[in-house]
């Protein structure tokens, strides 16, 4: 059966996601802990996360893979797959990333200008986020609070907060994933997910609720990128995390029907 390897949100470690996992069986998933942690945060692309990606796939899996990406882990594995097909089999993308022709050249603009740490939000909130915390209840206690996390499923939740964080020499937690980093990946968000489409089957599922898509932008990503599937799942961008035994199911069924569709094209 061919494994999985499963690549993370920026600022989720893949070890939080292991609920979703656990609803993948019996495939074997594979995952990146931690991308981008030795990433200089004077980087100007995403190009050297896609290059670890390659390299982790390369280096654990001896057969081709089924990679799948959420947001950043997406983008990352939508490249991969197009820079070497070879190492996949197929390619599922959960909520990348994407943009229409209007928030494009917004963005542009931004980096043009050299403004990307103030006018992109989410690369200023997590550059603000708290990264100290006395002990891991106080840690669960504050997360618990905050609106980005109060619709993760429980399970998923408690994953967040025990891989989350790394003890610090002097005492105390604080983030596995710097608020440095993790501002600095958001700042370097790409405008193209990528210019051409991978020569592998992919789908690319969208969350209805997470506001990065419009209709019109879909319909300019269909045609776009023919080769691949778009197709919505009820919830917000974080839904892997939020709803992960529905996303497994959901996943189990894309994967079969590419197999199948390969199946029939292979007689």
């Amino acid at each position: 059966m061919t494994p999985i390897h499963f690549a993370h949100a920026n600022g989720i470690p893949g070890a939080a996601y292991r609920i979703l996992f656990q609803h993948l069986a019996p495939r074997q998933v594979h995952y990146s802990h931690a991308l981008g942690l030795h990433m200089p945060l004077e980087s100007r692309s995403w190009q050297p996360l896609v290059e670890e990606l390659v390299s982790e796939i390369e280096t654990r899996h001896r057969m081709p893979v089924i990679g799948i990406g959420h947001s950043l882990g997406a983008v990352l594995m939508f490249r991969a797959a197009i820079a070497r097909p070879d190492l996949f089999r197929q390619v599922i993308l959960l909520d990348p990333p994407m943009f229409g022709p209007g928030r494009r050249a917004m963005m542009m603009a931004v980096r043009l200008l050299g403004l990307s740490g103030r006018l992109i939000a989410i690369a200023r909130q997590a550059a603000q986020r708290r990264d100290y915390f006395g002990s891991r209840e106080e840690a669960f206690a504050y997360w618990q609070s905050r609106r980005f996390f109060q619709q993760f499923d429980p399970a998923s939740f408690r994953e967040y907060v025990e891989e989350g964080l790394v003890k610090r020499p002097e005492g105390g937690y604080t983030l596995l994933i710097p608020r440095a980093l993790e501002a600095r990946i958001f700042q370097l968000t790409p405008v193209w997910i990528g210019r051409r489409c991978p020569a592998v089957p992919w789908r690319y599922v969208y969350a209805a609720r997470s506001g990065l898509l419009t209709p019109r932008e879909i319909r300019a990503h269909l045609a776009r990128f023919p080769s691949g599937t778009m197709l919505p799942f009820e919830g917000g961008h974080m839904f892997p995390l939020e709803q992960p035994k529905a996303c497994g199911e959901l996943i189990i069924r894309l994967i079969e029907e590419m197999e199948q569709e390969k199946s029939r094209h292979s007689r």
